[in-house]
């Protein structure tokens, strides 16, 4: 662990590539472990050699390899994940310029598109449209392909990703995955 640059969290293992807090945090997976065996540990995927290298969070962004001391706090642009770096706020825009009145209306707009299926996570799909665009599949996709539609989703909304906010957003989070849950035994039934 290299603790005398601030500008690195940590090398790799493997091929002593540095790398930042920020590259932990965005490319890091979170993996539950009992606290006896030193709680949660983030397996971060070193991007050059492809090596796996495990790191305790000690939170405020500093990660250290299991039995290493917490290096020191990192600065707020080390924080940012690689592809936040540099990036500014955008300036606010000038407002557009004022057309003058002319004697001819504009022409009428057309009616909105009609709003996709339903995103409340309380309202489970019925038809197997809504369940199309909750999958994000499309209307004669197979089963595998729905399959790993429904794998890559869970991945992300799984209410274990969330186990360790508050209680709310756990609640929400299963909501969530029932309602995908749902959206694939509703496809996958009826086909």
């Amino acid at each position: 662990m290299d603790v005398g640059s601030s500008a690195t969290a940590g090398r790799c293992r493997r091929c002593t590539r540095p790398f930042s807090s920020g590259e932990v945090v965005g490319l890091g997976i979170l993996r539950p472990r009992a606290v006896m065996d030193g709680g949660p540990i983030v397996e971060f995927m070193c991007p050059g050699c492809r090596t796996v290298n495990p790191l305790v969070p000690h939170g405020g962004g500093r990660f250290a390899p299991p039995g290493e001391p917490p290096p020191p706090p990192p600065t707020e642009a080390e924080r940012k994940v690689p592809w936040q770096r540099g990036r500014e706020p955008a300036p606010a825009a000038a407002p557009p310029p004022q057309r003058p009145p002319s004697a001819t209306p504009p022409p009428p707009r057309s009616a909105p598109p009609a709003p996709p299926a339903s995103s409340d996570p309380d309202v489970l799909p019925t038809t197997a449209a809504e369940a199309i665009a909750i999958l994000g599949v499309g209307p004669h996709a197979l089963e595998p392909d729905i399959e790993r539609a429904y794998r890559a989703l869970a991945l992300k909304l799984h209410p274990d990703k969330v186990a360790h906010l508050d209680a709310d957003f756990v609640a929400l989070a299963e909501r969530k995955f029932r309602r995908l849950q749902a959206a694939r035994d509703l496809l996958l039934g009826s086909r």
